[in-house]
């Protein structure tokens, strides 16, 4: 991303749209048709990519290169070409690995704390120049009975589950509210949105984060700030480590896709929300069916 990033001059740009197009060499003569009725239909769709991608075994002579970007309408720098289908995945990969993530690894900071959660977006607006989307994901969760809860453990569960959505969001609005843009995605529970037995202060902290976005919604879109949520199922993350595979396995079957969720299913959630500029307000349950 960095590479292609700094090949069309925006050096601090973490999102770029990257379109990989087919290519003919047959007869050693170069085909642009294919390329050029890819991008014909991406355009149909209202879509101008920030690069183009030649999936090409000989270079892409720069007189081509030319004639695809100024079909696409960008720049001739933003055409690049790869040799085979891994270095579509490969390069990508390996620029990420180096460069973006290297500087996502040095935020971080304990968001239960209004002091650190304010320096981590002063951090992000300082290095990255700006926060377009905040993404509240941090929390805890725990089983046992009610009655066993200590006032600690519920300190804790509300300090990083809800307290940790109300300073991240605290600190991240000025800067969206003078921009009069933004967009905030915070993450609940279907326990949020029901109750489970056994787990009634992670469900409290849930519910909780629903009613703040709904509320946050209200109040922050006249400043051009949208606010949804996201309401998880069973995922199988580290969040899970401790409950029982027979059970995690009856959840499955109870789910009417068949299955428990993957980390993809709750990103690829909170993108479409990301992008959908007239949705505010709302909770995409994200759950396969257990919760309707």
């Amino acid at each position: 991303i960095r590479l292609f990033a700094n090949r069309v001059g925006r050096e601090n740009c973490l999102y770029l749209s990257v379109v990989f197009v087919p290519w003919l060499n047959t007869s050693k003569e170069l085909k642009t048709k294919p390329a050029q009725n890819a991008l014909k239909d991406l355009r149909g769709f209202g879509i101008i990519p920030d690069v183009v991608c030649v999936r090409t075994e000989d270079p892409c002579p720069r007189g081509i290169c030319e004639k695809i970007a100024a079909f696409a309408g960008i720049p001739s720098e933003a055409v690049v070409n790869l040799p085979d289908i891994a270095s579509v995945y490969d390069v990508p990969f390996n620029v990420l690995k180096s460069g973006v993530l290297d500087i996502l690894n040095d935020f971080v900071g304990d968001v239960s704390e209004p002091e650190q959660a304010a320096q981590l977006v002063e951090q992000t607006l300082r290095e990255l120049g700006g926060l377009d989307a905040l993404v509240c994901n941090a929390g805890i969760a725990r089983q046992e009975l009610f009655t066993d809860v200590t006032l600690d453990q519920w300190r804790q569960m509300l300090g990083i589950n809800l307290d940790g959505v109300f300073h991240c969001c605290q600190a991240a609005l000025p800067d969206m509210i003078r921009r009069k843009s933004g967009r905030i995605i915070t993450l609940s529970s279907m326990w949020g949105q029901v109750g489970a037995s056994c787990e009634a202060a992670y469900s409290a902290t849930k519910g909780a984060v629903i009613a703040l976005t709904k509320a946050l919604a209200k109040e922050l879109g006249p400043s051009g700030i949208r606010v949804n949520c996201v309401a998880p199922g069973v995922i199988l993350t580290d969040m899970c480590a401790g409950i029982d595979p027979e059970i995690l396995e009856e959840m499955a079957q109870e789910a009417p896709v068949g299955r428990n969720g993957k980390p993809e299913d709750v990103a690829k959630a909170m993108t479409f929300l990301a992008d959908a500029e007239f949705i505010t307000g709302q909770v995409l349950p994200v759950n396969g069916g257990y919760v309707m």
